[in-house]
């Protein structure tokens, strides 16, 4: 009887080892198709982080939190990239490092969610929702490792292509989410979130770094030294603004009000979809159609009143297709004004320097990533929900009169 018990422990000891190096080998072949691996890596991190976000607000909610509260938890997300966007890019550079940043951000991606699954109360949702932002303050280094696939000439390919797979991830996940929770409840989707964070963390481990000795290391006076330019702080305040706007309403709390309206989990995750598509839409056509035609000024000026429009008109909807209409209006207007800001903001700084510009114009984006949810979240609580949409709306107005009165065209 042992003895065949000690049979049995001896195969399945050789079959998950045979399991294990077919694994091994199977994926160090895809590290030969190296911008494969590690676009999987790439879309899985950011579908892991908002997977939950279609049912994040209403889930706090139920779980008791306020509208300070919930406000709290959306932009501890912002918070945590406000703050280590710009560290984690200067450590990246002064190590030469960049592999270990993306399998760090993917073993949080999986905390994150796993967190939120073994404890579903408002503490651990506020804790673990700023740990997930930690993990996609790395976005700044996977765009450079990616860069690194390719030669020069093709820069602006390979960051069109990151950027598609980054919103690819994000529009997955919104669905995907919406339909999770609405067959297996929300707390599924961060049991889901940890799974892909899990498996881009594995792959993670066998992506491709290629090192450069010629690197041009970012150092604080020089990040001071920019932080001096009169275009970019124009540019990435517009760019805060419309966070500022995103995370208080669509990304936190458009989905309380389509609740309100009877929408269930499945429609809350359409509604995200249809913002983020047309925006990856926008953004193609922004460069070579808006601003080759209309300059950079005039579109972004029409994006602005839009988006404010959108988030005005909101609480007086009462059918769920129209807010869909309406989550296609502004998501195409945001996705058409965000590429021509960050156009804006490095065109006319030096080649070397164009890192530092970028990672100081996302830092300072993710400031509206925090101030947005917290707003509203402040102004749901003392003024009513209704509240909310009106007031982040006139917020918004103000960057089509800031880019009318002071940005000049190039």
């Amino acid at each position: 009887m042992l003895h065949h018990a000690g049979i049995l422990l001896t195969h399945r000891l050789a079959l998950q080892l045979a399991v294990f190096l077919l694994v091994r080998r199977t994926v160090i072949e895809l590290g030969q198709y190296r911008t494969f691996l590690f676009g999987l890596v790439v879309g899985l991190c950011w579908f892991s982080l908002y997977a939950c976000i279609p049912v994040l607000a209403p889930y706090a909610q139920e779980m008791g939190a306020s509208y300070e509260m919930i406000g709290l938890i959306i932009g501890g997300y912002g918070l945590s990239q406000m703050l280590m966007r710009i560290p984690l890019g200067i450590l990246s550079d002064r190590l030469n490092q960049r592999k270990i940043f993306v399998i760090i951000s993917m073993l949080l991606c999986m905390i994150s969610s796993m967190g939120i699954w073994f404890f579903p109360d408002v503490q651990a949702l506020l804790i673990f929702r700023s740990i997930a932002g930690l993990a996609a303050s790395v976005w700044v280094i996977q765009s450079v490792l990616y860069a690194s696939y390719f030669p020069v000439a093709q820069l602006s390919r390979a960051m069109g292509n990151i950027s598609a797979i980054c919103y690819a991830g994000q529009m997955i996940g919104f669905l995907f989410g919406g339909i999770t929770a609405y067959y297996l409840g929300a707390a599924a989707i961060f049991l889901v979130g940890t799974i892909s964070g899990a498996l881009g963390f594995v792959l993670s481990c066998f992506i491709v770094e290629t090192k450069s000795d010629s690197r041009q290391t970012i150092r604080w006076i020089d990040l001071l030294a920019t932080a001096r330019d009169k275009r970019l702080n124009l540019t990435a305040l517009l760019a805060a603004l419309l966070q500022f706007m995103a995370f208080a309403t669509v990304f936190g709390f458009t989905s309380l009000v389509a609740k309100k309206i009877g929408a269930n989990d499945l429609e809350l995750g359409m509604m995200t979809t249809l913002y983020i598509l047309p925006g990856i839409v926008a953004s193609v056509l922004s460069g070579p159609f808006f601003a080759a035609r209309f300059g950079e000024k005039k579109p972004l000026t029409i994006s602005f009143v839009v988006s404010a429009v959108s988030c005005v008109v909101t609480p007086f909807i009462s059918s769920i297709p129209v807010l869909y209409l309406w989550q296609i209006i502004g998501g195409f207007a945001r996705g058409l004004a965000f590429p021509l800001l960050m156009s804006l903001s490095i065109q006319h700084i030096a080649n070397e320097k164009r890192a530092t510009a970028m990672g100081y114009f996302q830092a300072i984006y993710g400031l509206g990533m925090f101030l947005g949810p917290m707003t509203a979240g402040w102004t749901g609580a003392h003024l009513g929900l209704d509240w909310v949409f009106v007031i982040i709306g006139g917020i918004t107005l103000t960057g089509a009169a800031i880019t009318k009165a002071y940005l000049k065209e190039t």
